[in-house]
């Protein structure tokens, strides 16, 4: 009798724990052969199951592209210095392939798989801040552009407050400053801000980061005015990326338009 209580009691303690285990039903992973560079990896999951791997292994002058099934869509890629790539998804109910590309990046693709070449003076991200939206409000914009020489760009400073002329200052920074952009960019998805329907917009002021695609050369725009609802601190989270390069060792000349 209390054998076939126990075995009861197992029987409905499994019923109860299927559905925090996708109903029992786990999918394989693919890593391309590259299990080995993900700490924590595991063969399978159960479907549903968020799943979080992280990439330790970096190498320098490199940049990584990380894909689930062929697209970065469903996958979300973060950085910590302790860690390196946090990569995490939600297990479909199918099975699936999670790789990289690497790109030496003292070459000028950036991490392009489509051979995209910024030339001199191409744009590659632009963060714009205004108190205000009025046409005479003052502004502060950053302005990083490619340069001839792979390893660095130009990131030019805009400044006007009022009726006062606009003041501009030109710095010379090391390239990785637009990679660090970029990297943020990807992981917030701004290039799909002005497609989403559940969107949001911010009255009074006024903060706009345009971009270029590292990988197809498109550009973006992304702001404050069709945003999700923490937009904000994820565009000033990326001006900040360019403010801090904007140092005094970097300067190259600074003058009146």
């Amino acid at each position: 009798m209390k054998t076939r209580l126990r075995r009861l009691a197992c029987l409905i303690l499994a019923l109860c724990l299927l559905p925090l285990s996708g109903c029992g039903k786990r999918y394989r992973v693919d890593y391309g052969g590259h299990k080995e560079s993900f700490a924590g990896a595991k063969d399978s999951y159960f479907a549903g199951q968020k799943v979080t791997l992280t990439f330790p292994n970096i190498a320098t002058d490199t940049d990584y592209r990380f894909t689930l099934d062929g697209d970065t869509a469903g996958l979300k890629v973060d950085y910590s210095d302790a860690t390196g790539y946090i990569l995490t998804f939600t297990m479909p109910e199918h099975d699936v392939k999670v790789d990289y590309t690497m790109t030496n990046t003292m070459t000028w693709d950036g991490g392009s798989a489509t051979g995209w070449i910024p030339g001199d003076r191409d744009l590659l991200v632009d963060y714009y801040r205004a108190e205000s939206a009025a046409e005479d409000a003052g502004y502060r914009e950053w302005v990083l552009s490619a340069t001839d020489d792979p390893a660095w760009a130009t990131l030019t400073v805009f400044e006007k407050d009022g009726d006062a002329e606009e003041t501009v200052i030109d710095y010379r920074v090391p390239f990785s400053v637009a990679r660090e952009a970029w990297d943020r960019i990807e992981a917030n998805d701004l290039a799909s801000w002005a497609e989403d329907p559940d969107a949001i917009c911010l009255d009074g002021a006024k903060t706009v980061v345009r971009f270029v695609d590292r990988y197809s050369g498109t550009y973006y725009r992304a702001s404050t005015e069709a945003m999700p609802e923490d937009g904000e601190a994820i565009l000033d989270a990326i001006g900040a990326i360019l403010i801090a390069a904007a140092t005094e060792e970097n300067l190259v000349s600074c003058g009146m338009e």
